[in-house]
């Protein structure tokens, strides 16, 4: 007999799980998210029978390519009954090559496993020519397996005139290089799951702006967006304007998630009208971000201003000023509850109406700065914004600025900053760790934890899977300082 019923348990172990594994105040290095708590999920899974039992189906809902710390978790095979994730369970990933390796090997050299036994596995082609045979061939993989597959629009979009339900169930998702929105669109279309679309490397921009979108269809959530994204499009493929009414846009009935990184001409230059007098682009431009405001498949936010002197920065007939007030009346819109994470890359004279945008924002949990000047989010968006649980800054090679700062929320702000955790990302020289470190000993915060992210550029996967990745943990009255390096800084820190 316990004190609650299971599904509680259930419910706050999985909260729990989804903090330390999945959210983004955890810091993470590159490709590798780095959390080191599998020994919190490790006590949960040894209070009861019960407790263990409901962790084994929880954590695999975790598992994912750049979470390497979960594998010490997964049985690796047979003879490991009581490993907490079971083999029927969990996902195991390959890039293309590793995965033509390894059903090349006989069974003995793989432990025995068979990949039939995994839940799923999921494969990353890597490149276009080894995506290209794998839609060539997909219908003599087995159904458990998934593919992430990077592939040009035109590739696709041809194999993909010969793949049925079943094929589209085993791509995972697809990454292309394309500002064609006709292309897109088209991508779109297709039963494809998960899209991430880039503009090439080669076509530079100062302003980048990108934006994930979080797509129900099964309640035909609409996207005021790419409505107007894809105006052209819907009109050649004779669906009627969003303006009558009518369901928005007829993109394949599974896709889930689009991720665009475009530059903010390339996006917004294509919903613009040519010819149109400054004042009319002006109207335009704060009507779009109006439409902006109102799109609640609009999750994750990413606006980089890379200007620091004069800044040619424009949209048709709109100069730089006019645009980034525009996404300052999207931050600040009461409507807008949608965008939960902003990351903000930018540090130049129009960063004020940044600043006063997220001073009223009411929806944005996480908040990510570089190089903006850190004493300005405290003293004027901090204070004012209390929605804001976890605050992120890349403090260069140096803790002077991030002390100052802290003093700041300390001597100034000590009950008006309502945050749960900060994370210090730092790259480059760390002499001063040992001064930093003191100075957290000594002064407390008013937030639950500070991540200290130490050589942030130094980590690869090679260390998260041979555990070179080195964490020490204190706590000085209400706060855990948690100091997350590269082994090789570990004598800095002891």
């Amino acid at each position: 007999m316990t004190l609650f019923p299971n599904y509680i348990y259930s419910s706050i172990i999985t909260s729990i799980s989804a903090y330390l594994y999945t959210n983004d105040s955890i810091p993470f290095d590159g490709n590798s998210k780095i959390c080191y708590y599998n020994n919190e999920v490790i006590g949960y899974s040894l209070v009861s029978k019960t407790w263990f039992q409901i962790t084994s189906k929880v954590l695999p809902n975790f598992i994912n390519q750049n979470n390497k710390y979960l594998n010490h978790l997964i049985q690796q095979h047979q003879g490991q009954q009581y490993k907490i994730i079971k083999l029927s369970d969990s996902i195991k990933y390959f890039n293309y090559n590793d995965y033509l390796n390894h059903i090349s090997q006989p069974a003995s050299n793989n432990n025995n496993i068979n990949l039939n036994d995994y839940r799923k596995i999921i494969i990353n082609t890597e490149n276009y020519n080894n995506s290209n045979k794998l839609l060539q061939s997909i219908k003599s993989f087995p159904n458990n397996i998934s593919f992430t597959i990077p592939v040009s629009p035109s590739s696709y979009l041809t194999l993909s005139q010969k793949l049925d339900s079943e094929d589209f169930e085993k791509i995972q998702d697809i990454d292309i290089i394309t500002t064609n929105l006709t292309e897109l669109y088209k991508v779109l279309k297709t039963d494809i799951k998960e899209v991430r679309c880039f503009q090439a490397a080669n076509q530079r921009s100062f302003f980048i702006i990108a934006i994930e979108f979080f797509i129900d269809s099964s309640v035909a959530q609409r996207s005021t967006i790419l409505d107007l994204l894809f105006a052209k499009e819907m009109k050649h493929d004779s669906v009627q304007s969003i303006y009558s009414g009518s369901p928005s846009y007829k993109f394949g009935s599974k896709l889930e998630n689009l991720y665009v990184y475009y530059s903010v001409e390339d996006i917004f230059g294509k919903i613009m009208d040519e010819g149109l007098t400054p004042e009319e682009a002006e109207r335009k431009w704060y009507s779009i971000m109006n439409e902006f405001s109102n799109d609640r498949t609009i999750k994750y936010l990413e606006i980089k201003h890379f200007c620091s002197g004069e800044c040619v920065c424009h949209i048709n007939n709109i100069k730089v000023e006019t645009i980034v007030k525009g996404f300052q009346s999207l931050l600040s819109n009461p409507a807008n509850s949608s965008i939960e994470a902003l990351n903000l890359v930018s540090n130049n004279q129009y960063d004020e109406y940044f600043f006063q945008g997220l001073a009223k924002n009411k929806s944005i949990r996480d908040l990510s700065v570089h190089y903006v000047n850190m004493d300005n989010i405290i003293t004027k968006v901090l204070p004012y914004n209390r929605a804001i649980r976890n605050f992120k800054i890349n403090s260069g090679g140096s803790f002077d600025n991030t002390i100052k700062s802290f003093n700041t929320i300390r001597s100034q702000y000590p009950d008006q900053i309502d945050l749960y955790s900060i994370t210090v990302s730092v790259s480059g020289h760390t002499e001063s760790i040992d001064y930093f470190l003191d100075y957290l000993k000594e002064n407390s915060l008013p937030v639950r934890d500070v991540f200290i992210l130490l050589d942030s550029y130094g980590f690869d996967d090679e260390d998260s899977i041979s555990g070179n990745i080195f964490s020490y943990k204190f706590k000085t009255k209400n706060t855990f300082i948690n100091v997350i390096s590269n082994s090789k800084l570990k004598n800095k820190i002891n």
